[in-house]
């Protein structure tokens, strides 16, 4: 009996990841939008993206209005960045917003990352 419970919880401590298409449609939506994200692909951003878009960055108190200004940012945002990953650990949604709770990796081209 203790190595059925052992071989259990074996099974069920490795990793699984979730086929795109068994997710809701907001998390399909917005897992659609890292890849694009992290995979510097502005064509497939700019589909997320309307004129009356606005995106607040707090950092530096400014507000973009427009998906060519939100593009615009983010391409000056990811200068000098090599590659950007996000690995999700766990993700939900209430309606149409979706939590991302996870970890991501920045690679540059020098220490600007610290």
């Amino acid at each position: 009996m203790r190595i059925i419970f052992i071989l259990c919880c074996l099974l069920l401590s490795f990793p699984s990841k979730a086929n795109i298409g068994d997710m809701p449609r907001e998390q399909q939506l917005a897992m659609q939008y890292m890849e694009a994200l992290t995979d510097h692909d502005y064509t497939v951003l700019r589909r997320f993206y309307s004129r009356d878009t606005v995106f607040y960055d707090k950092t530096a108190n400014t507000t973009y209005t427009g998906g060519r200004h939100i593009i615009a940012f983010l391409q000056r945002a990811h200068e000098g960045v090599l590659e950007y990953r996000l690995n999700v650990e766990h993700m939900f949604n209430t309606g149409s917003l979706v939590v991302i709770i996870g970890s991501y990796r920045l690679q540059g081209t020098c220490d600007q990352y610290g």
